[in-house]
């Protein structure tokens, strides 16, 4: 079977702030373990970017640098 991953999930996964982080956070690692195929389209990618960066998003949004350098399924 094979998963796509949605923006927000990435959102929640990387805000530690968030009451959604730890759950976002456990669905990623549990993906991550296997064995499903799981997509990370581009425009999701993008997205993702996006929102981590923008101070409307986050009271403390990441750095470009830092959100680029993220790998969500994987620590």
């Amino acid at each position: 079977m094979s998963v796509t991953i949605d923006a927000n999930v990435l959102r929640y996964a990387s805000d530690d702030q968030s009451p959604r982080h730890r759950s976002a956070r456990d669905l990623l690692d549990r993906l991550a373990a296997g064995p499903d195929i799981v997509y990370v389209f581009w425009p999701v990618a993008m997205a993702y970017l996006r929102i981590a960066t923008h101070t409307g998003v986050f009271e403390h949004p990441l750095d470009p640098e830092v959100a680029r350098g993220q790998h969500p399924l994987g620590r």
